[in-house]
């Protein structure tokens, strides 16, 4: 399993070696320097959709979605995530799973 933990802007905080490894990088550092909106989902308005969906119900359980991996290629995962805020209830990060899974029929996850 992948663990990251990223900030609103799509900044990578945090990944793990697993998730490093299961996208396709080469190392931390290189992914680390990604932008999640536009270099890890394999459309860049799933981000969207997904900071909407987490903002509103504050956790995601095993949503399913394509990610873009280091060659292009997409791997479909399940995320599951929470929004971590402050004692004011301001968002301070995002921190989450990737499961890589077996993607659904095609045709039925338009991501």
């Amino acid at each position: 399993m992948g663990l990251y933990r990223t900030t609103l802007q799509g900044r990578i905080l945090f990944a793990n070696q697993t998730l490093v490894q299961m996208l396709g990088y080469g190392s931390r550092s290189e992914y680390q320097a990604l932008d999640v909106s536009r270099d890890l989902y394999h459309r860049p308005s799933q981000r969207a959709e997904w900071l909407a969906k987490v903002d509103c119900a504050g956790t995601l359980r095993k949503y399913p979605t394509w990610a873009r991996r280091a060659d292009g290629s997409r791997v479909f995962v399940l995320d599951s995530a929470t929004a971590v805020r402050d004692s004011h209830g301001r968002l301070l990060y995002f921190e989450g799973v990737w499961e890589s899974a077996t993607p659904p029929a095609e045709g039925t996850i338009a991501n």
